[in-house]
């Protein structure tokens, strides 16, 4: 299996770090397994994000930002994946402001608890 982390480095609990946290954290749990990306920019994401992923040929897109970011990174790769069954299987590490899709599914607030549990 391969994994594609999408980090937006100014995501509340991204910025003291730029997300460099999260980073080293999936590495030391899926080692090359997993590409990592740290965004710039929303435009960014929405224009280069989905040609790196597919290219990537990952099997699962993990978002580490809150839900303006995983909106935007659901909305980008179904602009360029026009076969929902292609799509990815999606994991939200909660590192926004409100994080309202991880509350509602009972993730652990924490972003580095939450990758280990996507992990086991």
């Amino acid at each position: 299996m391969s994994y594609f982390l999408l980090i937006n480095p100014n995501a509340k609990k991204n910025k003291k770090t730029a997300g460099k946290d999260i980073e080293s954290y999936a590495k030391n749990l899926l080692g090359n397994r997993i590409l990592t990306y740290i965004t710039n920019s929303k435009e960014e994401v929405f224009n280069d994000f989905p040609r790196k992923f597919i290219k990537s040929g990952a099997e699962y897109l993990l978002v580490s930002g809150g839900d303006g970011s995983l909106h935007l990174a659901i909305t980008s790769l179904t602009r360029e994946i026009k076969d929902c069954s292609s799509l990815p299987k999606v994991f939200i590490v909660p590192s926004g402001t409100m994080n309202i899709l991880s509350k509602t599914t009972k993730l652990p607030k924490n972003p580095l608890k939450a990758l280990y549990k996507f992990y086991v």
